[in-house]
């Protein structure tokens, strides 16, 4: 990094006439509700989910799904 000069800019898709946003449908996988306040607690601890609505919450939280690893993986 040293010597990079930051980025200048940054670009995102733009929606118009000619590209239409899709309505937008979260996946859903069910958890208990133990799981999902623990999850909730866990995510308000990151700063980019800290600040979500109780709303956008729901939807970021019923998204996660389990992912089961091996050590070291």
């Amino acid at each position: 990094m040293k010597g990079k000069k930051p980025r200048a800019s940054v670009s995102a898709e733009v929606f118009g006439e000619w590209n239409k946003k899709g309505q937008f449908e979260a996946k859903v996988f069910e958890k208990t509700a133990e799981t999902a306040a623990s999850l909730k607690e866990l995510l308000r601890k990151c700063f980019m989910f800290r600040y979500l609505s109780f709303k956008e919450m729901k939807v970021v939280i019923a998204a996660m799904e389990k992912q089961e690893a091996l050590a070291g993986e």
